[in-house]
């Protein structure tokens, strides 16, 4: 007879008898019923010792956990849709800043991307991002980019590369829809994305945890957004959202392209624009 075996036996022999004896308990009573709970309470220790080294010695190891796979992805704003418009006597022009962080790297990277704006953007109209043609001459992009409003990437952070996720945890994204009046959208992206890579190092420098991290970029945004970049008539905030993946987005479906549930924008004034964001798995 094996170790292991002996060592079931013993469990089993030891189990039978500490419930043998609990059913004499019924039956006595004082000093007998004492000394039977003593006995019981003997055979539970060696019942507990005997489960142990049953446990180390016979157990088979854990079978190793599946290893995760990664997938390269980008993340890019597919269209803008004019769900009411504002109460400008002009047409709309809306625009938008996404912010994107990096929060595993020693220091934070962020990127803030622009796309817009879209003219004479009237209620009911979904205005799309062009898709960029595959292999076409990177140095063609910039002539591409005066006709149209391109689909580049706001994920990978080089507006161009797909990278993977390892956890939704690990990065942060925002997305800033303005209308567009007398300001400078440009100059704009310029002061958002210094304003969150400040926060962003500096929440990592001071320790912070990534949730924390990501709310002080939040706030960094916030406080930047309204910033007047044109005279006389500064650009409007429509709203600022987190964008917030699942674990389940970084899942490619059969076809490889998931579109993400809709962010909806504004409702007062300014009018109400619903986002749509593309998720495009290269691998």
């Amino acid at each position: 007879m094996s170790t292991c075996d002996t060592l079931k036996q013993q469990i089993t022999e030891l189990t039978n008898e500490i419930k043998s004896l609990q059913e004499d308990l019924k039956d006595v009573a004082g000093a007998q019923k004492w000394a039977i709970l003593r006995q019981i309470k003997g055979l539970q220790g060696k019942l507990t010792n005997v489960e142990n080294e049953f446990n180390n010695k016979c157990k088979p190891p854990p079978e190793p956990a599946e290893p995760v796979t990664l997938h390269n992805l980008t993340l890019a704003v597919k269209s803008i849709t004019s769900i009411d418009d504002s109460t400008e006597a002009s047409a709309d022009e809306p625009y938008i800043l996404v912010v994107a962080a990096d929060l595993t790297g020693l220091l934070p990277a962020v990127e803030v991307t622009l796309y817009g704006p879209w003219a004479d953007v009237e209620k009911g109209e979904t205005h799309g991002t062009l898709a960029i043609p595959i292999g076409f001459p990177e140095s063609l992009l910039d002539l591409l980019a005066a006709f149209n409003v391109l689909r580049r990437p706001f994920w990978g952070l080089n507006n161009k590369t797909p990278a993977p996720i390892a956890n939704v945890s690990d990065v942060a994204f925002f997305v800033c829809v303005m209308e567009h009046d007398d300001g400078s959208p440009s100059l704009l992206r310029q002061l958002v994305k210094g304003a969150s890579t400040l926060a962003a190092i500096n929440g990592k420098t001071a320790g912070l945890t990534k949730p924390d991290i990501t709310k002080k970029i939040k706030e960094a945004i916030t406080d930047v957004i309204g910033t007047p970049t044109g005279i006389p008539n500064y650009d409007d905030v429509v709203g600022v959202q987190q964008l917030i993946l699942t674990a389940n987005d970084l899942n490619p479906p059969p076809s490889g392209i998931r579109v993400l549930p809709a962010l909806d924008f504004g409702g007062g004034k300014e009018g109400m624009f619903r986002i749509l964001i593309e998720l495009v798995f290269a691998s």
